[in-house]
């Protein structure tokens, strides 16, 4: 009888199972070794770290197994050809896996001395005396019973494999049928493979932020792949070292010196610890007012089109209804032009950084306090809520440490309701944060919930026309209209929640996570980032506007000192409804450039480049004759950058 599955697809097939299961009982060592720390966990939670693991294992053998797969079915060269290939791509198959097995060993003793996986920390060692190092290993870990496992499981593993190795394959005729089944399961594994690298079929890519499901930070960690983590801090540093990036911010002589001028010029406060610079406490005096707050990061929300900053496009009666009787800012910056980089300034009001967002970098693992954390220690209930991919951007994976208790992602609705390959509509979001703030107010507990919208974005599909239907907009019209429908969906929501008996005691925030381009004249477009931001709760802050320049990091200060609240936590912005000692300001990083808004002047660059140019903000006439202002806004420019970049990196945010 002719084989349906063709043999050289079965010998690596075979391989593959092989490995994972020998992942997934390393996966049971690391359990083992702190199930101390983990009783009276629910199996449900440690079946489910074991499948995370699984796929964030299977992405690990993708990745090893690709080169191997597709030379190993290649005519005369193949497995099935001759035991001599059989032999020669099995072994070294297997050779390479032993070494992943072995540095998973050995980040199971790594890890009770770091609390965290194999990183950049393990190969920095390797630097130093190494006779040194090895007696320290040899005295402080049982070195022996290690080898002696890994012996004994290595022998077992090559003994597997030899029998996959010496199965012969059956002779087939070379026909068209054969040579289209061979054709379709080439497509089968290829595409197996590249979905397993992936990690999803979805628009993001696995990120160490998939592990990162458990409120208990330690299942998290069995759940994460150790050697998936070192290589992404790996390929992240050689980003880093590639672009120069330590380098191109560096202008102060130390970083010490750059924090202390951040200190003193830009982020003032109360510090409390030398080791986590902007760890500071801010005391509120007088009542506090456990107010629910609702927060709703706008999908590319741009002023320009927003009626209530000035711009009459008749997009947005609703929000413009609410500027009215709420704190309108009219000279508000996001401080990226990405989504990542909004949610984390927002949230973590933390500057943003060259390069990658800190959303996405091993170092999000880090404990960063949030809004959501300090919400969390006054016992209110944390939400965040989305309609497409929660894991998009890591976005699930870094806030889930940072505060956030539960999610709303597009795993929460039906199929059916999905309006592209996004997600779901920001309508039916807004309808289940309602079901959620019914149910903690029956519980009598206050609430967070933090939205990030969806709808209006790329390629701006609206599920119907109900809001009013945009019809001479040129080539902006399918965004005026994904626009205008965000700002139905606003009025929609907040007429239901009028309704409400705990609507007299909710904060509503509303802000853009970033702009749209519509401009441009400048090399670095500060329009970009050019935002609404809206805080309204009329029972308990008076309507007004607030005209100086603020950005996203203001946005978690103003919050708590709304609510009047006293914490302890490393935020860089200030509440906007207080006077500061320090300039107002607004601070924009994308990539590798940068835009700094202070007074009537913008400030815009590379960094790491010599040259900056400087503009009047709004008129965007390019001043030449004010060198020693330029030269004191890059200053600060970098005293921000140097700092906040240094210290993520560091670990140094929150103790």
């Amino acid at each position: 009888m002719r084989p349906i599955f063709p043999y050289n697809y079965k010998f690596f097939c075979k391989f593959f199972v092989l490995d994972l299961l020998m992942l997934t009982i390393a996966r049971g060592l690391f359990l083992y070794k702190f199930s101390a720390d983990l009783t009276h966990l629910p199996w449900q939670e440690l079946s489910q770290a074991f499948l995370i693991g699984a796929q964030l294992d299977s992405s690990l053998l993708a990745y090893l197994f690709a080169p191997f797969f597709l030379l190993g079915i290649l005519p005369f060269l193949g497995v099935e050809f001759s035991q001599i290939s059989r032999s020669l791509f099995g072994y070294l198959l297997a050779i390479c896996f032993l070494i992943i097995f072995a540095l998973t060993l050995v980040d199971i003793e790594f890890f009770g001395v770091y609390n965290s996986h194999l990183n950049l920390t393990s190969i920095e060692y390797l630097n130093d005396n190494l006779g040194v190092l090895w007696e320290m290993i040899y005295s402080d870990f049982p070195v022996v019973w290690y080898a002696l496992a890994f012996l004994l499981v290595s022998a077992l593993y090559l003994y597997l494999a030899h029998l996959i190795i010496k199965v012969k394959p059956q002779k087939t005729k070379l026909s068209v049928l054969n040579l289209g089944k061979r054709f379709f399961f080439f497509i089968i594994l290829a595409g197996g493979l590249f979905v397993a690298a992936r990690g999803s079929l979805g628009n993001s890519q696995v990120n160490w932020g998939k592990a990162f499901f458990s409120k208990n930070n330690l299942v998290n960690q069995l759940a994460l792949n150790p050697i998936f983590n070192l290589y992404r801090n790996i390929y992240y540093s050689q980003k880093i070292a590639k672009e120069n990036l330590n380098e191109k911010i560096r202008y102060f002589k130390t970083n010490q010196a750059a924090i202390e001028y951040a200190q003193k010029k830009i982020a003032p406060g109360n510090f409390l610890n030398s080791s986590y610079p902007f760890y500071k406490k801010v005391t509120a005096h007088g009542t506090q007012k456990d107010l629910n707050v609702v927060l709703i990061i706008l999908e590319e929300f741009c002023a320009e089109f927003t009626g209530a900053t000035g711009f009459n496009k008749n997009l947005t009666p609703n929000f413009d209804a609410l500027a009215k009787k709420g704190l309108l800012c009219t000279q508000f910056f996001s401080c990226g032009q990405r989504t990542n980089k909004g949610i984390s300034a927002t949230l973590c009001s933390w500057p943003p950084l060259v390069g990658k967002s800190m959303m996405e970098q091993t170092e999000g693992q880090q404990k960063i306090s949030t809004l959501a954390s300090v919400l969390k220690s006054k016992n209110y209930q944390t939400w965040f809520c989305h309609g497409g991919e929660l894991q998009y951007d890591n976005m699930q994976g870094f806030l889930i440490n940072k505060g956030f208790d539960n999610f709303v992602g597009r795993q929460s609705f039906n199929h059916q309701d999905f309006l592209n390959k996004w997600g779901v509509p920001d309508e039916l979001v807004l309808n289940k944060m309602i079901e959620i703030a019914d149910t903690a107010f029956a519980q009598n507990t206050p609430f967070l919930l933090a939205m990030m919208s969806l709808t209006n974005h790329p390629p701006y599909t609206v599920p119907d026309y109900r809001f009013g239907q945009v019809m001479h907009g040129g080539e902006l019209q399918s965004n005026y209209n994904t626009f205008k429908y965000v700002d139905w969906c606003i009025g929609q929501f907040m007429s239901k929640m009028r309704k409400k008996p705990y609507f007299k005691n909710t904060l509503f925030v509303f802000v853009g996570d970033h702009s749209k381009t519509l401009h441009r004249d400048l090399p670095f477009d500060y329009r970009k980032s050019f935002v609404p931001a809206l805080f309204y709760a009329p029972h308990h802050i008076s309507s007004g506007k607030i005209e100086h320049l603020s950005n996203q990091m203001d946005i978690t200060p103003t919050i708590l000192g709304i609510l009047n609240m006293s914490y302890e936590a490393s935020f860089w912005g200030k509440d906007l409804r207080k006077k500061s000692s320090a300039e107002d300001y607004a601070f924009i990083v994308r990539n590798s450039k940068f835009g700094y808004l202070q007074g009537d002047y913008y400030l815009t660059g590379d960094f790491g480049s010599e040259k900056s140019e400087l503009y009047r903000l709004w008129t965007n006439q390019k001043v030449a004759d004010e060198k020693i202002l330029q030269n004191n806004l890059l200053k600060k420019v970098y005293a921000i950058e140097q700092s906040a970049y240094t210290l993520y990196k560091q670990r140094r945010i929150t103790p």
